[in-house]
């Protein structure tokens, strides 16, 4: 009898650890995503300086999605220590490479977003300036596109995570669009 208390006791108390670390996961999440709004909005004052701008970088506020996706990491990472403090051998290694995932996957969004927003700020008038197409938005975002694609192949091969494959892959399809445009702007631009 003194065994199956024992165990029904280290159970309840793994139980209440696994509870009471999602439970402080929500509330830190809950303050993260307050702090980093109040940082990007009142302190930085990021909105009113892309409002003033006229860039839209997102369909919200910048404050209020940067913020949700910190608070969505915070929940995320508590998440996966629940599962490592549960000290089932199964949820642990899937906590352990949840973790990993969640590593790599922040430092994957970070650089995305900041190429997003550097993207709206500062090169969007530029790529119209050089593309010299007017009217034609479909150039435009044909480019866009392509410095995503290179930014996150960069990233990518940065953290190793990119095999000799996939990059020689991206190597043709770049140097494919680079004809393309060669050939495109040959035809447009050409002598006549």
């Amino acid at each position: 009898m003194d065994i199956l208390y024992s165990d029904l006791l280290s159970i309840s108390w793994i139980i209440v650890k696994v509870f009471g670390i999602l439970i402080l996961g929500y509330f830190i999440g809950r303050i993260t995503k307050i702090l980093i709004k109040f940082l990007l909005r009142k302190v930085i004052g990021i909105d009113k300086w892309l409002e003033m701008k006229g860039i839209k970088v997102f369909k919200g506020d910048f404050s209020e999605v940067i913020s949700t996706i910190a608070k969505d990491f915070v929940y995320l990472i508590f998440f996966a220590y629940a599962l490592i403090y549960s000290e089932i051998d199964i949820l642990v290694r899937l906590g352990d490479m949840f973790l990993l995932v969640l590593s790599h996957l922040s430092i994957i969004l970070i650089v995305m977003i900041m190429v997003h927003l550097l993207l709206k700020v500062f090169l969007e008038d530029i790529l119209e300036k050089l593309l010299l197409v007017g009217d034609n938005e479909v150039l435009l975002k044909i480019v866009q596109i392509l410095i995503y694609l290179i930014a996150l192949v960069i990233t990518l091969d940065y953290m190793n995570l990119l095999s000799k494959s996939l990059l020689y892959i991206f190597l043709i399809a770049f140097g494919g669009f680079v004809v393309f445009l060669s050939v495109m702007f040959g035809i447009a631009y050409g002598e006549k």
